[in-house]
């Protein structure tokens, strides 16, 4: 059966890259959270669990709110820039969060908007990446 596996991936190199690049991608985004939410929680405040729930909540609102234009976008662009643009911008956005952290000048505001643009681009990868497997597979 594993020899079955390894000549699926050698005959579909473009899937091969498609899966590493999300599995990549996948983990980044939820580490990123999960790092927010332990900073959060580690700012020693008695408000941790609101900022907390209010980080979950704004990560999670742009998928539900923008359905239709996510829906638009993935249906008339390109899989592969969708994915490499959205996963760049959202790499850099979440690498400014780590430059302010590093250097302990991250306000509490700027890391909400982070966290909302990383969620609103990270929103667009899931159905992207269902439109591209039926592209990059025979």
């Amino acid at each position: 059966m594993s020899g079955t596996k390894s000549h699926f991936l050698t005959r579909n190199p473009s899937f091969l890259l498609l899966w590493m690049g999300q599995i990549c991608s996948q983990s980044g985004g939820r580490m990123y959270q999960m790092a927010m939410i332990w900073w959060l929680l580690g700012g020693g405040t008695d408000s941790a669990g609101r900022l907390v729930g209010t980080f979950m909540v704004m990560t999670a609102l742009p998928s539900l709110i923008l359905v239709k234009i996510i829906g638009r976008v993935v249906d008339r662009s390109r899989s592969q820039r969708v994915l490499v643009g959205g996963d760049l911008a959202a790499a850099i956005t979440v690498g400014r969060v780590a430059r302010g952290r590093r250097r302990e000048a991250l306000p509490l505001s700027f890391a909400f908007l982070a966290g909302l643009v990383a969620a609103t681009l990270q929103s667009f990868i899931a159905p992207t990446l269902n439109k591209s497997v039926g592209e990059v597979l025979p």
